[in-house]
Order: structure tokens, then C-alpha cells, then sequence
């Protein structure tokens, strides 16, 4: 069974895993702490929120920002740090792709963690918009955000549990769960990391071992 969370939702507040989003959810999840970095024995993953069993991520076919098809089976052999997020977020999402980024920086070799997006803002996230949210954070080159029509977009927010609507007082504000998948080099989700706190630290750990998955 799903393990429905309250997650940090941008522009404040919090949201829950709808429930259309829960009957086709890839996996249950399991946290002891749900929000915390958990300390596990050495070649264990550390982020706090373990799915089990371990699951196949839903195939995703989208164009990137650079209009460039992209299919995630693509990126088997690569530990993969999936999340959903919009580039006019005031809070949440930067955060999370900042500590992406960090992560993603402290290793050795960064080409092993690949970093890909999906937009909940189908109209606000335009190729033009997005590069510069990349620039600006010099995530150019390093971050795959994806992007489509509502309809495109709205079923791989479905398969990975991910509700997002807008707030009908600040329509440029988007709620939407703030998760981020990490999926192993098989193509298996193995761990989900919450928007807060945001820990680089666990996740570049986690990333080694999820490259070396077999």
C-alpha cells in the first residue's frame, strides 16, 4: 500500500499525494523519519523516504528545452535524481534544484548522476524561461527539464504520484508535491528525498550507489 505524505508544496502550505495520483503510484515508500536524512550502514542508501520493493520508473517520453526528444530508459548506466518543478517557484523548487546541483558537483566523476526535471507549469515553463532559470544557476548542460502541453505533461505526473494545480488566488503560483525520485542504473526507483530539508551530502552518497546497481 501507498504510504500517503505530506509534502512541502511551493509558494507555501502543504500538499498530499492525490488520490488518482496513489492508484497508479510506482511503488510504496517507507521512512522511518520521514524528512530527515537517515544514517544506514555503510553501502546503504541514506535518503530517508526507501521504496520497497525497489520499482521500474515509468517510461517518460518528452522534449527537454532544447526541443530535443527524450525518452528516461535513455539514461540506464546513470543514477538518475528525478523531480517536478517551475521556473517561476519563489521558493521550493530552486532550492531543490540548487541542491541537485550541489550534489551533483561534489563527485568525483558528476557524469554518473544525471539530473532531470519535469514541469508542472505547462504554460509558464517555455524553452526561453527555462534556460535562463538554468544559466542563472549554472545548471546549463548539467539538467534535463522537460516540457509539454498539460495533457503531455499531466500523465507522467500521475505515474509518479505528483499533484499539481494552480492556486486560484495567485495563478502564477503552482502547488504541487516536491519530491525527488532517485533511480537506480537498472531503471529501478529506489529511494524519494523530500523538499525539506534538501540534503546534497545524502544524495551525492546515495548517487554512487545507485550508478554501481546491477
Amino acid at each position: 500500500m501507498l504510504l500517503t505524505l505530506a509534502l512541502t508544496a511551493c509558494g507555501g502550505g502543504g500538499s498530499s499525494m492525490s488520490d488518482d495520483a496513489s492508484s497508479t503510484a510506482p511503488a510504496a515508500v517507507v521512512s522511518s523519519s520521514p524528512g530527515t536524512t537517515v544514517a544506514r550502514k555503510p553501502g546503504q542508501l541514506s535518503g530517508p523516504l526507501l521504496v520497497s520493493p525497489p520499482t521500474v520508473a515509468p517510461q517518460i517520453v518528452l522534449h527537454d528545452q532544447n526541443g530535443k526528444l527524450f525518452k528516461l530508459s535513455s539514461l540506464r548506466g546513470k543514477a538518475v535524481f528525478l523531480t517536478f518543478v517551475y521556473a517561476h517557484c519563489p521558493d521550493v523548487c530552486p532550492l531543490m534544484m540548487q541542491g541537485l546541483a550541489a550534489a551533483r558537483r561534489s563527485l568525483p566523476d558528476p557524469s554518473i548522476m544525471k539530473i532531470v526535471a519535469v514541469s508542472v507549469d505547462p504554460k509558464g515553463d517555455t524553452p526561453k524561461v527555462v534556460k535562463e532559470f538554468l544559466r542563472s544557476r549554472e545548471l546549463t548542460g548539467k539538467a534535463t527539464w522537460l516540457l509539454g502541453t498539460r495533457a503531455e505533461l499531466r500523465p507522467v505526473w500521475i505515474a509518479y504520484n505528483i499533484d499539481a494545480k494552480s492556486v486560484p488566488e495567485t495563478p502564477a503560483i503552482i502547488e504541487h508535491v516536491s519530491l525527488i525520485y532517485g533511480i537506480d542504473a537498472t531503471g529501478h526507483i529506489r529511494v524519494g528525498y523530500p523538499a525539506s530539508p534538501i540534503s546534497p551530502k545524502a544524495m551525492a552518497h546515495d548517487a554512487r550507489i545507485l550508478a554501481r546497481a546491477k
